[in-house]
């Protein structure tokens, strides 16, 4: 029984910056009794460009009946002059900037300590951030990390400044207190890294992104009012009277307040405290990496960084400065480093 038999198979490799690609194709069709091959047409290809385009492989014509004849034609042909292929380098801070005034990109941190039992009232959706006193303001951004040294971005290289940071932040003219903001961002899109390391490298890593304004664990509001307690007495199923006006003390406004039903609520704060009866909770700290001795383990100055890639990069910093340090200096965990 006849039949037809082919397949064709295709790799590429692409390379952005600068541009260039490398194809190969093998493909095969034949005609066949069984599985016998009565003939066959064959060709291996490898294909390179855009500048310029190279084609080279081979093509086979076989011919199997009493014996096996194969015509093979091998060829290697280039078109096109060279020319450069580097994509356009591209500004960074524009980009950052941009991302700064979107109002998706700001958003509020509650205190773990407060605990919104009430509800006063419900915001409409184009209302602007409420901040509660107790809690932050902070603003992010995923365009690019801030406080390292950026040496590309994506497949393109970086013009009008590599290192970008938020220095202050102003409300109104006063300065105001800020904590820094981490975000995911995958290292091998803004430094120069080998094969070898993009593979062993974690994909993602924290990087400064932003700002929290007015951080910290103490109360942030700058205005509070006091406002007396009053209540008024009315009696029912009597006529009704004037009512009586009372005023309640600070002291007996506590007093009345610790044995209210808000606060024996099962769901008060104080009521979910830890009794102290238990173990302490258990955290792990986020992984910090450190510049050290390859001999002694023995850190290179004083700087903590909070990924593996941001280690690696102020290392090279490190080498560019001082070439004797090359074979010297390593990046390790923090808890590897010698005490």
């Amino acid at each position: 029984m006849f039949n037809v038999y082919g397949f064709i198979g295709l790799d590429a490799l692409i390379q952005f910056d600068p541009f260039h690609f490398i194809v190969q194709i093998g493909a095969m069709i034949a005609v066949r009794s069984g599985s016998s091959t009565l003939f066959s047409i064959r060709l291996s290809l490898t294909l390179e460009g855009p500048t310029p385009w190279r084609a080279r492989g081979t093509g086979s014509f076989e011919i199997s009946f009493i014996f096996t004849i194969t015509i093979s034609v091998s060829f290697d042909v280039t078109v096109g002059d060279e020319r450069n292929t580097s994509l356009p380098p591209v500004a960074v801070r524009p980009l950052i900037e941009q991302a700064l005034g979107l109002d998706g990109n700001w958003r509020v941190l509650s205190d773990g300590n407060l605990h919104a039992h009430v509800t006063l009232r419900n915001l409409p959706k184009d209302a602007p951030l409420v901040v509660p006193p107790m809690g932050a303001l902070a603003i992010t951004q995923k365009i690019a990390p801030l406080g390292v040294t950026l040496q590309r971005f994506g497949a393109r290289r970086v013009e009008g400044g590599t290192r970008f940071s938020i220095v202050n932040v102003h409300i109104g003219a006063d300065a105001a207190n800020t904590d820094a903001q981490q975000e995911q961002f995958a290292a091998a899109q803004f430094f120069d890294m080998s094969d070898a390391e993009k593979l062993s490298r974690r994909s993602y890593e924290p990087y400064a992104a932003g700002v929290a304004v007015a951080g910290g664990n103490a109360p942030r509001a700058n205005f509070q009012r006091i406002v007396d307690v009053a209540y008024e007495v009315i009696y029912f199923r009597k006529p009704r009277r004037p009512g009586l006006l009372l005023t309640l003390a600070g002291a007996l406004l506590d007093l009345y307040a610790g044995v209210s039903s808000a606060a024996r609520s099962k769901f008060g704060a104080t009521r979910r405290e830890p009794t102290g009866l238990g173990t302490p909770k258990v955290t792990v700290p986020h992984e910090t990496y450190v510049v050290a001795s390859i001999d002694s383990l023995a850190p290179h100055g004083t700087q903590v960084y909070v990924s593996e890639t941001a280690a690696a990069v102020a290392m090279k910093e490190i080498v560019a400065k001082d070439a004797r340090l090359a074979s010297k200096l390593q990046v390790i965990s923090s808890y590897e480093k010698a005490a």
